[in-house]
């Protein structure tokens, strides 16, 4: 599977825009409109089960910022795919109609996380931002700090998460997306909101940076 970087700068014009006319043209197909996010739209994909999210340019500027930061985040989803915290991409194309071209990714449905698991996963999420990023703990103490003094929090993690080398691969994912996400000028956006769970109940990270804008 590729990544995105593959598309060059020269054919960014010829990408369209995501208007109400495609989303009438897949609903009209069997696509179920699940929301609009920036610069993108999401629909249950008949048949799959996949979550198909479509992309389209603004005429002569590429795609952007916020679309290429989402192409980031795919390009990191698909080199680390054997990392069970990362949401599952199913490849990428292209499709024509009236004319334009559009960009659509699949991916994984993934389900809102709710209850004790998205408070501590909030907490985690913005606690790795002050303790890494800021205050420059190493992964390992900022684990050992999350466990002696937010045991509720760690306790609830291990157990979402089976056991201790689950907490920390959590905490090392997240460092790396910071540091990458910090090289971008990204904002960070790693609330309980966008952390997802797979149907068996797995945590995901999902979307963790921002467009500071």
């Amino acid at each position: 599977m590729r990544a995105l970087e593959f598309i060059a700068e020269k054919e960014l014009e010829e990408w369209s825009n995501t208007d109400k006319g495609i989303r009438a043209e897949l609903e009209s197909k069997g696509y179920q409109f699940l929301g609009k996010g920036v610069d993108q739209t999401a629909y249950l994909e008949p048949g799959t089960g996949l979550v198909l999210k479509v992309f389209g340019t603004k005429g002569k500027s590429g795609f952007s910022a916020d679309q290429k930061m989402f192409f980031t985040w795919h390009d990191y989803c698909i080199n680390n795919k054997d990392n069970p915290l990362l949401p599952r991409f199913y490849g990428h194309d292209s499709f024509m109609w009236q004319n334009s071209r559009y960009l659509m990714i699949r991916t994984e449905p993934l389900n809102k996380t709710q209850g004790p698991i998205r408070r501590a996963l909030d907490d985690l999420g913005w606690m790795a931002r002050s303790w890494l990023q800021d205050k420059g703990h190493s992964v390992n103490g900022f684990v050992k700090s999350l466990k002696n003094n937010r045991q509720g929090d760690y306790a609830i993690l291990a157990r979402a998460l089976g056991g201790p080398t689950g907490v920390l691969q959590m905490v090392i994912t997240l460092d790396d997306l910071m540091k990458i996400g910090k090289a971008n000028a990204y904002g960070w956006d790693m609330h309980g909101g966008n952390f997802m769970r797979r149907s068996d109940g797995t945590p995901i990270i999902n979307d963790p940076w921002v467009i500071r804008r």
